[in-house]
């Protein structure tokens, strides 16, 4: 029998409050997978979901074949500690991208039961550039970040962009969850996946199905999409 896959674990960087932000790598191909959890540290499933895929891949070295794999947890732990939807500082990540990034927002219809701001400047914050410095450095495929609840998925680009668009219809194929997702009306600036569809990657946001479930037998699915050796995601 084999043994459990080695997961590499890397220091991306560090929070507001000093802690550490950090990924897990399985697997030795060129162009990985990147998926992510707790953007908004109140949506902790998010966090939840990652973990388990984790521990899935360490105990599963048989799925990964040819492929990559890496997971970063909790890009906001601060958020997480506190179980809140923004940094030590305040600030919605997920608006802290330089992506149509604007300093405020129509608030009517877009989470505001908990004030944030989008930060001073694109990428003010350390967890921002850390995840930048990160995502720059490594040749990635496609991207999942993972959020709470309910709305379905997103694929990146402020125009959404055609392997966006193709990969979130392929995993809605794949899931209970909707695509196209429910739209409430907000608009979104500053947006994670719009920045990485900038970089010329494709990139979705998978909302969970509630704040409480991680989903973890529809995301293992979904996982086992990208692991298969044969994929071709730049056709998507």
């Amino acid at each position: 029998s084999r043994r459990p896959a080695p997961a590499l674990r890397a220091l991306l960087g560090y929070s507001v409050e000093g802690r550490p932000i950090e990924s897990v790598t399985f697997g030795h191909g060129l162009a990985p997978v990147l998926i992510l959890g707790g953007f908004h540290g109140n949506e902790q499933a998010s966090v939840y979901v990652a973990e388990a895929l984790v521990a899935m891949l360490q105990d599963a070295p048989d799925l990964l074949a040819d492929r990559c794999v890496v997971v970063v947890p909790s890009v906001n732990p601060d958020g997480f500690i506190r179980d809140t939807r923004k940094n030590a500082r305040g600030v919605d990540l997920n608006r802290n991208f330089d992506a149509e990034w604007v300093i405020d927002w129509n608030r009517d219809v877009c989470f505001n039961q908990v004030y944030v701001t989008a930060g001073p400047e694109p990428g003010s914050e350390p967890e921002t550039q850390a995840f930048m410095d990160f995502f720059l450095s490594h040749n990635i495929d496609a991207l999942i970040n993972y959020h709470s609840a309910g709305l379905g998925i997103f694929p990146g680009g402020i125009q959404p962009g055609p392997k966006s668009q193709m990969l979130a219809f392929y995993l809605s194929g794949l899931s209970p969850y909707p695509y196209p997702a429910k739209d409430i009306g907000c608009v979104y600036s500053g947006m994670l996946v719009n920045w990485v569809v900038l970089q010329n990657v494709p990139a979705v946001d998978i909302e969970l199905s509630t704040h409480g479930d991680t989903d973890f037998e529809i995301n293992k699915g979904i996982l086992e999409f990208f692991l298969q050796p044969d994929l071709k995601l730049e056709g998507y």
